[in-house]
């Protein structure tokens, strides 16, 4: 099978590599018919694996609307509130930091209004906040922002106190598949950056990984989403 991304559909020729979704599964299911299992054993067995395939659904998709965004298919362009997705995104996943124990702080302006696609703006704001509970340590701090900028502007800056990224590889985790080293014990597909990359550029905008507001030795994260204002 070629390594094109087209003709591996996405998975970079992971399935040749041991530690890949596919093969994972398939050696967990492989093993499961080699011993005999009691009907709590096997229970366990099915939902590990089932979490395994939508793992794997899961970074076909992302691919798939990755991929369509970068050959410009965008969506439904009108006037959209990046106010309220703002507001719903902070609702929704306050309880997933509050369980996290985590602590989770927003500010957001009104009536900001972009010419844009809402589904895609709230599923990159959505893979920001995703990337702050994966990588921010207990007792952390996340803070969503959504604010007018300079040059009529909406920004969206989602800022952790994570590890952060060094700036030498800011410009590479954008990139599909691209996972440093210090996260592959997070699960992920390296595709979530890729897409806010892809939404930014769609929208005419900018997509920036800065330093938070940490200490020199620890700033944290800071991400980014600067798009034209209506």
């Amino acid at each position: 099978m070629s390594c094109s991304i087209r003709a591996s559909i996405a998975f970079n020729c992971s399935a040749k590599r041991s530690n890949s979704p596919l093969t994972r599964l398939r050696n967990r299911l492989e093993s499961t018919l080699q011993r005999d299992m009691t009907t709590e054993k096997a229970g366990e067995t099915l939902e590990e694996t089932i979490g395994e395939v939508d793992r794997v659904l899961d970074t076909f998709n992302a691919i798939l609307r990755l991929s369509r965004l970068e050959a410009g298919e965008g969506g439904t362009v009108a006037r959209t509130n990046i106010t309220e997705i703002a507001e719903q995104l902070a609702e929704l996943f306050e309880p997933v930091f509050e369980a996290k124990e985590i602590r989770f702080a927003s500010a957001i302006g009104r009536d900001l209004i972009i010419m844009g696609d809402a589904d895609l703006i709230a599923q990159a704001l959505s893979n920001l906040l995703d990337n702050a509970i994966k990588y921010t340590p207990l007792e952390g701090q996340v803070r969503l922002e959504a604010a007018r900028g300079r040059g009529g502007t909406v920004v969206l800056r989602v800022t952790d106190t994570g590890p952060g990224i060094p700036q030498a590889s800011r410009g590479e985790v954008v990139k599909r598949f691209v996972r440093l080293e210090s996260s592959r014990s997070e699960p992920g597909s390296g595709l979530g950056l890729s897409l806010v990359e892809a939404v930014a550029d769609l929208h005419s905008g900018t997509f920036s990984l800065e330093d938070g507001d940490g200490p020199l030795e620890r700033p944290g994260l800071s991400a980014v989403l600067r798009l034209p204002r209506a």
